[in-house]
């Protein structure tokens, strides 16, 4: 307006009314009228609310003109108007004296795609492999053969063969024989009622070995015979285990049991018992 001289447009403003109204107040048929007081009112009262709001309408056009000088505020807000659609959008913007943090940068991870959506995913833990073993013919199996006197009946001898497919590693041996007059609980036996096996060594496929015990007969004769002859309740019984490893490093612990059987004359097997069921010729890793 006016090169934006305000100051000028409200003179002019204020010139042109003042002359309008001393127009309208000196004109001959006004001043005729009847109601000439009236229309110098009203003429008066016109001019001044003209005046007014020209004096109100330059001061908002200069505000106006002001702002846009110093151009857009600076706010963290900015309202873009989206055409035909009649709404608002508003984003928000970072003052531009604002620092940017950085951020840290991510360890790399394992990332899997599941229906067009990336996760990051942690490795599982790979499943520990099992033991190999080898067949069940082909493992070794150390069983007791027999038991029998020998040298006078001073000693009791067992024996045992490996009737499996492959050698026996460190066998080894503990037997223990008794002769008792009356009942023998032979489920309360345990590996560790005995004595601390004796090795052996290896123990090749379809070999024999054998251990001996002492009956006692010199030391006890009286005893010894009456439990061989079968007199009143003495019984004789000879048990143990044994102790040995396959190639693959599994370990076993078969176990056996004899007793004297004097209307036969030599050792059978004892009756079903929880010393020799608790057994293991399945073996275990170690």
């Amino acid at each position: 307006m006016y090169g934006k001289q305000y100051h000028i447009a409200f003179c002019l403003y204020l010139v042109a009314v003042v002359w309008l109204a001393v127009k309208m107040l000196t004109w001959e048929e006004a001043r005729r009228h009847r109601a000439k007081w009236v229309i110098s009112i009203s003429i008066t009262v016109l001019a001044g609310l003209m005046l007014v709001l020209s004096t109100e309408w330059i001061g908002h056009t200069a505000a106006v003109d002001s702002s846009y000088a110093k151009g857009p505020p600076s706010s963290s807000k900015e309202t873009t108007m989206i055409s035909g659609l009649g709404n608002t959008t508003t984003t928000t913007k970072p003052p531009a004296t604002a620092l940017r943090t950085p951020k840290p940068k991510a360890k790399p991870q394992h990332r899997e795609t599941v229906a067009g959506t990336t996760a990051k995913l942690k490795r599982p833990a790979p499943t520990p492999a099992l033991p190999r073993r080898m067949a069940a013919t082909d493992r070794p199996y150390v069983l007791a053969l027999d038991a029998r006197f020998i040298d006078d009946d001073k000693k009791l001898q067992i024996r045992y063969q490996n009737n499996g497919g492959t050698p026996a590693i460190g066998v080894s041996l503990s037997a223990r024989y008794t002769a008792t007059e009356g009942k023998f609980d032979l489920n309360a036996i345990t590996p560790q009622q005995l004595s601390q096996p004796e090795g052996s060594g290896n123990v090749a496929k379809s070999e024999v070995i054998s251990n001996d015990v002492d009956t006692r007969k010199v030391q006890f004769p009286e005893q010894f015979n009456m439990a061989k002859n079968g007199e009143g309740a003495w019984h004789i019984y000879v048990f143990g285990y044994l102790t040995y490893s396959d190639l693959e490093g599994f370990a076993y612990q078969p176990r056996f049991c004899f007793m004297w059987s004097p209307s036969e004359g030599f050792f059978v097997q004892c009756p079903p018992n929880s010393f020799v069921e608790g057994q293991d010729l399945q073996g275990k890793k170690f």
